[in-house]
Formats: structure tokens, C-alpha cells, sequence
């Protein structure tokens, strides 16, 4: 059973935006007003949710009761109906729960371009009020799922710290901020700015270090709340930084999570790229490789194809010399100071891209400590397929 920080509601409804036999409409409620840290897309064009949410977010001492999330349709591209949708749901479920609809973050997942059915907010609030503390965190990552096979939730607790994690997200992933959402909620007292530099730090760990295919989507968030209902509070270097661990091995279970539920996906990649001259270098390295559709596909068919990987690392602008590069699968050395290795490469790499979890080691000989690690996953038909008929 899952320990819940303290002071936590959680609701779930079947709406009927865009799915039927589903709850598709969920709040996470806390009973006392919570400071807020969050990362959003960096997408250009960023759904309503994400304009509104921004907006609540500036205010100074901005405190919020609720994050409210509706999967199926993701408000974005509608412009300013769009935008005043958006608000017009937070005053709706804000007056059924008799919560300031300011008070409510919004959140929203789904198929770009269309508008919300009003009267379904209208349903799906009365439910949500129904159905208050009677759901748990499992169906409120479950209703906020789209092209997901699975929940993806995670607890880490030590002492009197307790952050709970869900998140959303198979297709559409990768860094700048991911493409997902996740929402993170603990009852620690922490100051909103140590709060938003810790997530920042948290997110550019984890989910901004993860690829299914290259898309940055937009609609992406991570937003915690704390509350401060337990009385412990978050401070001085040794307490903060337990804490920014914790925050980190959730948000790290997440990512992970995504990457095995990735659309059309088999395998995770673990990729560490090291002895760069700088961290930009091994960045531009590891992103040119980890979002390669030629290196996933290969990877899929369990090709040890080394020159899919070299060449994807030739055309990342980060600067190494060629004679110095060297490349292992596992444990195998299949590319070393700039050639092949001897050997049958195929019959060694085997056993290790057999597996799930496959580990990718780029040296670029630098004899430097700047390195990158990235997680991705690998590409198939079946990828295709879920995103040809998305809106069907």
C-alpha cells in the first residue's frame, strides 16, 4: 500500500471528452494551500492549460489547492476559445468543490486541435464532487493516461519524507522539457523558490534526458505541491539535499517508466556518453545518437551496427577528434580510437541486445570528466501504426 503525504484528495470522472468506458477527468485536492514548483514545455505553441497555468504561476505567493487534469483532448491549437475554455473549467469544478478556481491548476492531454465539450466538464465536475476521497492515486494515473499500456506511479519515502509521483507519457517524448506530464505531491514545508530550483535541477536530470522519438510536444508539464502537513520542514544543505535526492529517484522511476511504455517500443537504452571536452559537447552527442531513427531501428533488430551510431555521432556538432572515439555495447568493445575492433562484433553484442535494458558507452578520449546520460528507446513497426490512426 502506498503511503500518501498527508493532507491529499484525489478524485477521478467519465467525462466523455474523447473516450467512452473510461474515467478520462482526475484531481489531485489538498485540504490546506500548497506552494507550487513547475516546468512546462518549451513548445512555441503551448496548449491553453499550459498559458493559464503560467499565468496563475506569476502571481507572487501563488499558493494552489488542486491540479486538475482531462486526458483525450489537449486544448492546444484552439486559440483564444481555447484559453477561455480552459478558465471557464477551472470556475466550473472550482464552484462544485468550492474551491477558488484560481486555486486549480489545469492540466490537459490528447489530440491537438479540438475544442472541449462544455457540458462534459459540466457532468464531469459533478462526479469529480461525488467521488471525492473515494478514488485513489492509481485511477488518477490511470485516467490521465492516452496511448499509455500502463500507471506509472512512484513513492519514495525516508524518514519523515514522503514525495508521491505519477506520470503520462509514451509517444511524443523528448528533451525540453519531455512530453508527458507528471505531478508530484508531498506534505514537507519548503519555500517555493528552494522548491522550484530543486524540480528544475530534478527535471534536467531525468525527464529532460529521455527519447522515444525526437517530438517535443505541447502540452508537457511537472508540477509538485507541497503542503506542509507534516510538520517537516526543508532546510539547510543536509536536509535539502535528502530531499532533492528523493525528488530526483521519483522523477528518475518516472522517466524510466515512460521509456518501457514508449510507443512501438521493446528495449531501454541507457546511453552515457563521457570524457568530453565540455558537458555541451557530450549533450550535443548523446541527443544526436539517443533520437536517431536509424540507431533505434537498429537497436530493435538487435543489429550491433556501429556505424549507425558513429554516424549519428559525426553529425552532432560536439567536438571530438575521430581517432580517439571508442564505443562499447555492455561490455564489448566493438569500436575503438577511431575503427572497428577485430572480432566478430555481431556474436559478442548479442547477448547484450538481447535484453531489455541495453547500455551504450561512448568515449570521445578526452580525458576529461564532462558526460551526458540519456535514456531512449528503440523503434518499430508498431510505432507506425499507433500513430497513423492517433485520432481514429
Amino acid at each position: 500500500m502506498l503511503t500518501v503525504p498527508k493532507g491529499y484528495l484525489f478524485s477521478t470522472a467519465e467525462a466523455n471528452f474523447r473516450y467512452t468506458n473510461r474515467d478520462d477527468l482526475a484531481i489531485i485536492l489538498s485540504t490546506e494551500a500548497a506552494n507550487i514548483g513547475a516546468v512546462f514545455t518549451t513548445n512555441k505553441f503551448s496548449a491553453a492549460p499550459i498559458k493559464v497555468a503560467r499565468d496563475l504561476l506569476k502571481k507572487s505567493n501563488y499558493k494552489a489547492n488542486a491540479i486538475l487534469i482531462n486526458s483525450g483532448i489537449a486544448n492546444a491549437g484552439t486559440g483564444a476559445l481555447g484559453i477561455e475554455n480552459c478558465i471557464k473549467s477551472l470556475d466550473i469544478v472550482g464552484c462544485e468543490l468550492n474551491i477558488a478556481p484560481k486555486s486549480i491548476i489545469p492540466a490537459s492531454t490528447g489530440v491537438i486541435g479540438q475544442h472541449f465539450n462544455m457540458d462534459a466538464w459540466e457532468r464531469g465536475a459533478k462526479i469529480l464532487k461525488e467521488n471525492m476521497g473515494k478514488k485513489d492515486i492509481t485511477h488518477v494515473a490511470k485516467a490521465i493516461m492516452t496511448t499509455d499500456t500502463f500507471p506509472k506511479i512512484s513513492l519514495k519515502s525516508e524518514g519523515d519524507i514522503n514525495i508521491l509521483g505519477i506520470a503520462k507519457g509514451s509517444g511524443m517524448i523528448c528533451p525540453n522539457m519531455a512530453t508527458m506530464l507528471s505531478f508530484l505531491i508531498t506534505d514537507v514545508e519548503i519555500e517555493h523558490n528552494i522548491l522550484q530550483k530543486i524540480l528544475k535541477e530534478v527535471v534536467e536530470l531525468t525527464f529532460n534526458r529521455i527519447s522515444v522519438d525526437g517530438d517535443t510536444s505541447t502540452n508537457d508539464c511537472v508540477i509538485v505541491m507541497a503542503n506542509g502537513l507534516s510538520g517537516i520542514r526543508i532546510s539547510g544543505e543536509e536536509f535539502t539535499e535528502k530531499f532533492k535526492r528523493l525528488m530526483y529517484e521519483v522523477c528518475y522511476d518516472l522517466a524510466y517508466k515512460i521509456v518501457q511504455d514508449a510507443e512501438g517500443g521493446t528495449k531501454i537504452i541507457h546511453l552515457t556518453v563521457k570524457n568530453a571536452k565540455t558537458v555541451d559537447d557530450a549533450r550535443k552527442a548523446a541527443r544526436a545518437i539517443a533520437h536517431s531513427l536509424l540507431v533505434k531501428t537498429a537497436l530493435y533488430g538487435e543489429d550491433a551496427n556501429w556505424g549507425r551510431i558513429i554516424a549519428a555521432l559525426g553529425r552532432s556538432e560536439a567536438d571530438f577528434q575521430l581517432d580517439k572515439v571508442t564505443l562499447k555495447i555492455g561490455d564489448v568493445v566493438i569500436f575503438r580510437y577511431g575503427l572497428p575492433v577485430d572480432m566478430d562484433i555481431d556474436s559478442l553484442a548479442a547477448c547484450h541486445l538481447k535484453k531489455q535494458d541495453i547500455i551504450i558507452e561512448v568515449d570521445l578520449g578526452e580525458h576529461n570528466i564532462s558526460e551526458y546520460s540519456m535514456m531512449f528507446s528503440d523503434l518499430s513497426e508498431e510505432y507506425v501504426k499507433i500513430n497513423g490512426s492517433y485520432r481514429s
